[in-house]
């Protein structure tokens, strides 16, 4: 995903990925659907931030597009 390992701590924490940890294990067990579908969805706001930013600049309103 190209995320840090404290994102994914706060993603957790936030209860936006649902994690369980493995009998004595240290480390959370993510399903990886639910990390593909996580990163779906940001792609999904990447593109449509990517668009709206795009409009704006072919308005003319941006200066650094």
């Amino acid at each position: 995903m190209g995320v840090s390992r404290k994102f994914i701590d706060r993603l957790l924490e936030d209860r936006v990925l649902e994690a369980r940890r493995s009998s004595g294990g240290k480390h959370p067990r993510i399903k990886i659907s639910d990390v593909l579908a996580l990163s779906a969805e940001r792609e999904r706001e990447r593109s449509g931030h990517d668009a709206i930013r795009d409009a704006f600049a072919d308005m003319g309103l941006l200066e650094n597009a």
